[in-house]
């Protein structure tokens, strides 16, 4: 199973959290977890990863956005991840992801969180508890063909129903029209 995080490594990415739970997945778990993008953090994720010795996770640095969907069609998941007091943001990234049609691990709060969930499109987990991180992983693992299915169906429903280019236009329309 393919875990993949994309975008800033930065330091309210809280990808040591992020890292350090999903090293706590049992050795016989075949995962792995791809980390790309740059940010002023990449060396220090790079150190942190093989300092650990962990060879299930992989730092592939910037790639051109050009690549980027073929990255995600090899990803099971994609991860968001924030710092807790972050909780007001939705990550720009969080589009792309619904744009991707894939289950998403969001370990973040606030409204990201609310959106995975009330739309089920994965799992969430506390960005300040490193074990709700791994749970959710091992949640992921876990989890049959079919649920994965349903994540895609609803991920690819909600980023229709929210992000669809003719929907938003109308709905701007719409505005400016009832002023």
């Amino acid at each position: 199973m393919i875990f993949t995080f994309a975008g800033n490594i930065g330091s309210v990415q809280n990808l040591e959290v992020l890292i350090n739970a999903f090293s706590e997945l049992p050795i016989s778990y075949e995962c792995e977890l791809r980390v790309i993008g740059g940010g002023v953090f990449l060396d220090r994720i790079t150190r942190l990863v093989e300092e650990k010795k962990e060879k299930r996770v992989r730092i592939y640095g910037r790639k051109p956005r050009s690549e980027m969907k073929k990255w995600f069609e090899e990803s099971d998941v994609l991860v968001i991840s924030l710092k807790p007091e972050f909780d007001l943001t939705i990550p720009a990234k969080f589009q792309a992801y619904l744009a991707a049609e894939r289950p998403i691990l969001a370990s973040i709060r606030g409204d990201t969180a609310q959106l995975v969930n009330d739309y089920s499109l994965g799992y969430t987990a506390d960005p300040a508890d490193q074990r709700s991180i791994t749970q959710a992983f091992e949640k992921f693992y876990n989890s049959s063909q079919e649920q994965f299915d349903s994540w895609r169906k609803n991920v690819k429903s909600l980023a229709k129903e929210m992000f669809d280019r003719e929907k938003i236009i109308q709905s701007i329309e719409n505005e400016i029209l009832a002023l």
